[in-house]
């Protein structure tokens, strides 16, 4: 699956910045990662993806809306398979190797996992100290109202 690494700072760029890809070789989301991207279709991608929880002003800021818009929907998502896992275990489903080893019961928590916190999704390395993470946990951590610098963006496949 591919998607978007975007790098991001609160901070007005330097002049002549460029994301290098070969910063992100060593983590491990990624087993291909390429700097080959067109950075307002991407920014597009991420506008869309966010919806009306953030703003993209001036073609590459990153403003903060609504967090809690965004995540509105995915936590009614969790709590309802929450509600249908805790419904349909018993004991033997939690010790049986069938329903938990990659079975019913695993992928219902591997689902309810990728509710809380999107793995496969956009990731954004916040420079000016986050690091790279989800784009989920990033938003968990900004105020509503925050600009961000988007400075650029990379392909990568999981």
């Amino acid at each position: 699956m591919h998607s978007r690494i975007f790098e991001v700072s609160k901070c007005e760029p330097k002049a002549g910045y460029e994301i290098d890809e070969t910063d992100y070789y060593e983590f491990p989301i990624a087993d291909y990662v390429s700097s080959d991207t067109y950075l307002e279709d991407d920014i597009d991608w991420l506008g869309d993806y966010l919806g009306e929880s953030c703003e993209i002003t001036d073609g590459f800021k990153l403003k903060i809306v609504s967090k809690e818009m965004f995540f509105r929907g995915k936590y009614k998502n969790f709590v309802d398979l929450l509600q249908d896992i805790s419904k349909d275990l018993t004991f033997d489903s939690f010790v049986d190797r069938e329903m938990s080893g990659g079975g019913k019961l695993w992928l219902a928590l591997s689902n309810l996992n990728n509710i809380y916190d999107n793995k496969y999704g956009f990731y954004i390395n916040d420079i000016d100290g986050g690091g790279l993470q989800t784009v989920y946990h990033f938003l968990r951590r900004t105020k509503n109202g925050e600009v961000y610098n988007i400075l650029g963006s990379l392909d990568y496949h999981r």
